[in-house]
């Protein structure tokens, strides 16, 4: 019954979706472009590079009118679930609790309680992406950015520095899965929930779920990383793999199987937590 009251079993036949009528296709295009390039640079804070890409896709697009209407998402329907979630998770750890918000509701004096993977993502420019956030009292200690695009929603991780270890990702990137597809922008729903995982320890983290990872294409040549992840899903070799090829992108098709396996780990991961 589940199953056809959310609408998850069914493949979608559409297309991708265009953009809101408000924004023309050009802009998404420059905006996917524009934070698909920041991703790749390894860096904790804008640098006068970045700063220069940021203004010039400001000034092309005259972006200080635009930019809170270039992606809409309601998450609304989240927290019920997430509100589940938290009440699983409190069973081991009482003080450790799950919230989502958009980044650009969080006040500047604040800034310093959310930890996200860049430090970049509190600039108005990403205003409007989630983040779902582990919370110790009233800071985010490790959290998951969620950008929609269409049908996908893009994902990437960021736990404070001295909470590491503690497998708050693996935490997280569950409840990611379990709640993308009550994620509505412009009123429709993501199907897809794409890991751009720029080290080798989030793309193992992926391989917990039913992942798929995309080839990689070297000149006339087309690599299969996942069938190379599947034969030997093991740390060492998928760090191998990206010292070899890069970052390794993965796909979790939201079907809700998927969403029960992923429900499956947070159930199972929450009992083995290290709380504090």
């Amino acid at each position: 019954m589940l199953k056809y009251l959310f609408g998850l079993t069914r493949k979608s036949n559409r297309k991708s979706r265009s953009p809101s009528p408000e924004v023309s296709p050009e802009i998404h295009k420059d905006l996917k472009q524009f934070r698909s390039k920041m991703k790749t640079k390894k860096i904790t804070a804008l640098s006068q590079e970045v700063e220069k890409d940021l203004k010039d896709f400001q000034d092309k697009h005259s972006f200080s009118v635009q930019k809170r209407k270039l992606i809409r998402t309601d998450y609304a329907g989240t927290q019920y679930k997430l509100r589940r979630l938290t009440k699983t998770l409190q069973k081991y750890c009482p003080e450790l609790s799950l919230s989502i918000l958009h980044i650009g509701s969080i006040p500047e004096s604040r800034h310093d309680k959310y930890h996200s993977f860049r430090d970049y993502h509190t600039d108005e420019m990403f205003a409007n992406s989630l983040m779902i956030c582990l919370n110790d009292s009233d800071e985010c200690i490790s959290s998951i950015v969620l950008d929609s695009y269409g049908d996908e929603v893009h994902i990437n991780s960021g736990t404070k520095k001295e909470r590491g270890g503690k497998k708050y990702n693996t935490l997280l990137r569950a409840v990611s899965i379990i709640i993308s597809p009550l994620i509505r922008e412009n009123g429709e729903r993501p199907t897809q929930l794409l890991s751009d995982a720029i080290n080798p320890v989030s793309a193992y983290t992926m391989t917990k779920f039913n992942t798929k990872f995309n080839p990689i294409r070297i000149e006339k040549d087309i690599i299969n990383i996942d069938e190379m992840i599947k034969r030997e899903p093991t740390l060492a070799n998928i760090r191998e793999i990206s010292e070899k090829y890069g970052d390794i992108h993965g796909v979790v098709e939201l079907t809700y199987e998927n969403i029960l396996q992923a429900e499956g780990v947070f159930n199972e991961l929450v009992k083995k937590l290290i709380c504090v």
